[in-house]
């Protein structure tokens, strides 16, 4: 009779093991398809030079996406920025040529949000639907805890300045593990973060911070001393994506936002049930033991199998290579805050390191001809300028002749200020008359002067006295 029921015992046993199997195959999964959703960035900067960080697609989950997340230290002041898809592409080092790519390779992108530094972040919408990505789910910071395991990916790099010889294929991304060490907020930028144990370097920032099941919680960002990594919460971006589709930025876009985590597959649970079923079998054994003279009855094996039935809902098998299998992420999350404001201190520096705040300018912005004719805008962060009043932080009357819904933006930067035209019908010109070019930033220095359309709408960029 002790036989039988060790016999029994060590039978539970091996179908615990088994049933736990594909538990963690579905977690390492999870994991591995979402190196499908990262990509290598490339923003070309004025002097010729580039920067290169990673990013991730956003969307409905395990699908095709055109809108990308990244930092806003890897996009800042670029006058182009591309999407890396394979190593075949190839950048020249020659300023004139440097943002011609090969559009085979590579895609162009529009950054329709970005801070002023903090919350280090960047929301990017290519020109066409990158079908060699997936869109990987978000999930609020908050569904996390402490002692939790993660992974930053992103693409390896020592710099982030670029040289061909980066890779940008799937192949390529790694994936650093780690645990969650809190949750924290940064005090000198204003900025709620996740402190984590995983290494964040130059070429992963940018990239996706995740769970187990392939959720989104942060994008990695920080680097800092005595092996403190930091990534900036992916509730801004949630945040942010909902006010872009409230005002039209982002047309007929959804995305997948993970509301609470039953749905989706953890080995604990599984070895809690298993352990629970093993102390049964025990007591019955025991049971048995005690009745003496009376036959053992064997266990029957469809109720065995129906023991270890997995919940509702889940499965044993990853998806697809290219479309991962996602719980359904339940009802729209409800807003807990505003969208993240203007920075109040210095941006960080190109690599990702949490620096002291530098001192910015004190500049201001003055109208000199036209509806702002007289009044001075001080500029913190950036300011915004066209007739759409959601969408501007300077609003022209609708009829405003040679002003568009969306014309330009000026934005504070360490070393003064940039101009950039976003895709206005009339133009935006410097004060020689030079139009700019549609989303290329241009350097603005004090003195400098610039109208929208015509002479009728001047400003001048001057130094706070």
């Amino acid at each position: 009779m002790m036989k039988k029921s060790v016999s029994i015992s060590l039978i539970l046993a091996l179908l615990c093991a088994l049933l736990a199997l594909p538990a963690q195959a579905a977690e390492k999964s999870a994991v591995s398809q979402a190196r499908n959703g990262v990509v290598r960035i490339l923003s070309v900067q004025p002097d010729g030079t580039a920067n290169i960080g990673s990013g991730f697609a956003v969307g409905e989950a395990g699908k095709a996406s055109s809108v990308f997340v990244t930092n806003q230290h890897v996009t800042a002041g670029a006058l182009a920025v591309y999407i890396l898809l394979d190593d075949e592409w190839n950048a020249s080092p020659e300023p004139e040529t440097s943002y011609q790519m090969d559009a085979e390779h590579s895609v162009r992108c529009d950054v329709i949000y970005e801070t002023g530094g903090y919350p280090d972040y960047a929301i990017l919408r290519a020109e066409r639907v990158v079908t060699e990505r997936i869109a990987l789910p978000l999930m609020p910071a908050a569904l996390a805890e402490p002692g939790e395991a993660i992974y930053a990916l992103g693409f390896p790099g020592a710099s982030d300045q670029v040289t061909n010889d980066y890779n940008a294929s799937i192949d390529a991304v790694t994936v650093t593990t780690g645990t969650i060490s809190r949750m924290a907020h940064m005090d000198q930028t204003d900025t709620d973060v996740i402190q984590i144990d995983a290494t964040i370097n130059h070429g992963n920032s940018g990239g996706p911070l995740i769970t187990e099941e392939g959720y989104v919680i942060g994008l990695n960002t920080y680097g800092m001393e005595e092996n403190i990594f930091l990534a900036v919460q992916v509730d801004y971006v949630i945040n942010r994506l909902d006010d872009l589709v409230d005002i039209g930025t982002l047309h007929d876009f959804t995305y997948t936002r993970i509301t609470d985590r039953q749905g989706s597959v953890s080995l604990l649970p599984t070895l809690l049930i298993c352990l629970a079923v093993v102390a049964a079998a025990g007591g019955a054994a025991a049971l048995i033991l005690r009745r003496g003279k009376k036959a053992a009855v064997p266990a029957s094996p469809t109720a065995g199998t129906n023991a270890f039935r997995r919940p509702e809902g889940t499965t044993g098998q990853s998806g697809a290579a290219n479309t991962p299998s996602y719980p359904n992420p339940g009802p729209a999350y409800p807003k807990t805050s505003p969208a993240d404001p203007f920075p109040k201190t210095a941006p960080a520096d190109s690599i990702g390191k949490t620096m002291p705040a530098q001192a910015l300018p004190q500049l201001r912005l003055v109208g000199t001809e036209g509806m702002f004719a007289g009044r001075r805008f001080a500029l913190e962060g950036a300011l915004r300028l066209g007739r759409l009043p959601d969408q501007n932080d300077l609003v022209f009357p609708a009829d405003t002749t040679g002003v568009s819904g969306r014309h330009c933006v000026v934005r504070l930067t360490t070393g003064g200020a940039t101009l950039t035209d976003l895709g206005s019908s009339f133009g935006t010109f410097l004060g020689d008359g030079t139009r700019l070019q549609p989303n290329q930033a241009v350097e603005l220095k004090v003195g400098d002067s610039f109208t929208l359309g015509s002479q009728k709408q001047r400003f001048t960029l001057e130094s706070k006295p």
